[in-house]
This record gives C-alpha cells, sequence and structure tokens, in this order.
C-alpha cells in the first residue's frame, strides 16, 4: 500500500489580481477619456495636426482596453473559484467545475454552494455576457467579411469592445456582490407579509 504524504493545508501563489484589476482599470478610464477629448475636439475643429494624437490615443486606448479585459476576466475567475472552495473540496472543483463555460459557471456555482438564485437575465450576468464576448473577440480575432456596406461586422465588434471595457467596473462590482450576498432563508421568506397591490387601499 502506497504511504499518503501528511497533509499540511494548502497553498497557491499570489498573483495580485485585484492590483492589476485596478491598475488597469484606472489606465483604460484615463487613455479613453483622453480620446474622447480630442475626438470631440477634432469634429470641432478638423485641424489636420490632431490626426496623429487622435490615432495615438486610439491605439492607446485599445491596448488598455484589452489589458483591463484580460484583467477583470482572470481577476472574476479568481474570485468564483475562490468563493466556492469555502464551499466545495477544490478537488471536486477541478473534476467537475472548472471546465464549465463562464457564464454557466456564475450561474450553476452560486446555487451549488448557497442555494443562490441567480437568474440568467440580471444585469450581473448581462454584463458578463458582454465581457466574455468582447474578451473571446480579442483571444479568437476572426477575419470579417467586406460589403458594399462597408465594414459593418468590424464595427460592431469594436462598439462591444468599448462598451465592454466602459462598464466593466460596474460589471465587476455587481458580479461580487452576487458572491457576498447573504442568502435569505426560505422559511423566512415565507413569512413575510404579502405587498399590498396596487388597488388596495
Amino acid at each position: 500500500m502506497k504511504p499518503t504524504p501528511p497533509f499540511f493545508g494548502w497553498s497557491e501563489v499570489n498573483y495580485f489580481l485585484d492590483h492589476i484589476y485596478r491598475k488597469a482599470l484606472h489606465r483604460f478610464k484615463s487613455a479613453d477619456t483622453a480620446h474622447q477629448l480630442l475626438e470631440r475636439e477634432y469634429d470641432k475643429t478638423k485641424t489636420p495636426e490632431l490626426m496623429p494624437k487622435m490615432f495615438a490615443a486610439m491605439q492607446e486606448s485599445q491596448e488598455s482596453g484589452v489589458a483591463l479585459l484580460w484583467a477583470a476576466s482572470s481577476l472574476l475567475e479568481y474570485c468564483l473559484y475562490k468563493y466556492a472552495i469555502t464551499k466545495i473540496h477544490p478537488k471536486a472543483w477541478e473534476d467537475h467545475l472548472d471546465n464549465i463555460r463562464t457564464v454557466s459557471k456564475w450561474i450553476v456555482i452560486p446555487q451549488l454552494c448557497q442555494g443562490k438564485n441567480v437568474p440568467e437575465d440580471c444585469p450581473a450576468i448581462n454584463g458578463l455576457k458582454e465581457l466574455v464576448k468582447a474578451r473571446n473577440s480579442v483571444v479568437h480575432p476572426r477575419v470579417k467579411l467586406i460589403t458594399d456596406d462597408g465594414f459593418p461586422n468590424t464595427d460592431k465588434e469594436g462598439v462591444r469592445f468599448k462598451s465592454a471595457c466602459r462598464n466593466v467596473e460596474a460589471t465587476v462590482t455587481a458580479l461580487l456582490e452576487v458572491l457576498n450576498q447573504q442568502v435569505t432563508p426560505a422559511s423566512s421568506q415565507s413569512a413575510r407579509p404579502e405587498s399590498p397591490s396596487p388597488s388596495a387601499g
């Protein structure tokens, strides 16, 4: 029989994901604001000298947005994992939960761990869906067909990317609140008096 080595607990490498996320968020906000200001100034003045500055600002905004999406995705995955292993064994996560799609994890795991109902159409999950789509477009880039209408597919992808970056702070906050919410016991829910209907009284 193979001897079992002594068990001293669990260890992990600290990658300071929260700190990296906060830095990425600050960098994107600054770059996005600078780009918008230059765009507005150019729209007003049509000054040719602004073009190089505007394109440089656009590049900085895009680069910082990519870093932000990666940082936010990594932080959310880490926080969900740390939440899950307070309720289930880490080996169970590796064997059964690690390969579930990201959005499904945020619905299934709170339900599995604490009986929390996370509706698929709630704002936190909708924000996560957009974040995942934008991140996947970066991680798995695809060529787009050019048509008589120009670049409608790439334009749509660019709008989604920028929107996800601008909403990422609200998305991360909302998802972490899902994990921190206290579960109300079913017995106390049933004991609550019903709210009067609008026509009552």
